[in-house]
């Protein structure tokens, strides 16, 4: 189990520093070696996996192994919930009816464990495909980022959190509240 949340936390790193191909390689090393018996880490792996893979591993043509749970996942866990909302990205971006992604996000943030153990990157694909559905759910799931950012007192967190409201808001035509929030996540970034 050590080893499988260390290559999550390695993949995460990866991707987040510029190293997304060797995020990648990393991944998938690890997805091969992992025990069947290790299913939340499995589906963590694939979800930092599908992060991989749309970040640029230019690999996209691996992405429609996504569509093996075209309702979502029935599988207890934080890992379950994260590829969730790796289904709701790729099907935004495949232009597909917006209810689809927007079903598999909410279904991703209902029951609480993605928001608790996410440190702010699938939560922001939420708000990610919340926002461009115009859905007011987003504004809810950037709330409940802010909350668990300042009980946890995660500087990223709350990056994550003012850079993607800012987005929100801009989307969402509120130039003002986009900007100000734009403005902290900068400052947030050079503390």
């Amino acid at each position: 189990v050590a080893r499988a949340r260390t290559a999550v936390m390695l993949t995460q790193v990866l991707t987040f520093t510029g190293a997304v191909e060797e995020s990648y390689a990393i991944g998938q090393c690890a997805l091969a070696e992992l025990p069947p018996e290790l299913l939340d880490e499995r589906r963590r792996l694939e979800a930092q996996w599908a992060v991989a893979i749309q970040w640029s591993s230019g690999l996209l043509h691996e992405l429609p192994e996504l569509e093996r749970f075209p309702a979502g996942i029935d599988e207890p866990g934080a890992g379950a919930r994260m590829l969730e909302t790796m289904i709701a990205l790729s099907s935004a971006y495949r232009c597909e009816p917006a209810e689809r992604g927007v079903e598999l996000a909410l279904r991703a943030v209902a029951d609480g464990t993605l928001l608790e153990e996410d440190e702010g990157l699938f939560t922001a694909v939420v708000v990610i495909v919340l926002g461009l559905a115009d859905r007011d759910e987003a504004l809810e799931v950037i709330d409940g980022m802010v909350a668990r950012a300042h009980r946890r007192g995660s500087q990223f967190g709350l990056l994550a959190v003012s850079l993607w409201r800012g987005w929100l808001h801009l989307r969402r035509g509120e130039l003002v509240d986009a900007g100000e929030s734009l403005r902290t996540a900068l400052v947030e970034l050079a503390a």
